[in-house]
């Protein structure tokens, strides 16, 4: 289970799915708006707007829920998080995640962002 404080307004856009590997799967967020939910110490997390696909090598594809995490630590690095056996499943995304428009962080109304929108 996550836990933590309402997150701060603002919003991540991932323009296309992306997909990860970790371990024996292959997981492929969604596009569109990631909304926060919680806020935590470390960082926020930002719920997908659709569930998450895993792709096993051996098996059929899993839904899961999950999002993104932005970690606010000075890093400003993205994490995707897959909520697996009601836990969360942490998986590092690349340095340059959010440098090659993968996702984007925007602010919505008014408010500032964790961390620049990179283009």
């Amino acid at each position: 289970m996550i836990e933590g404080r309402p997150a701060r307004a603002m919003v991540v856009v991932l323009p296309s799915p992306y997909s990860f590997r970790h371990l024996l799967s292959t997981y492929t967020l969604p596009p569109g708006r990631y909304e926060p939910t919680l806020e935590d110490d470390s960082g926020a997390y930002f719920v997908a707007p659709a569930k998450i696909v895993a792709s096993e090598m051996l098996s059929a594809s899993l839904l899961y829920d999950g999002g993104l995490y932005l970690r606010t630590d000075g890093s400003n690095r993205f994490e995707a998080y897959v909520i697996v056996r009601n836990r969360p499943l942490f998986v590092a995304l690349p340095r340059n995640f959010s440098t090659h428009g993968d996702g984007v962080v925007q602010p919505t109304q008014g408010t500032g962002s964790l961390a620049p929108a990179a283009r």
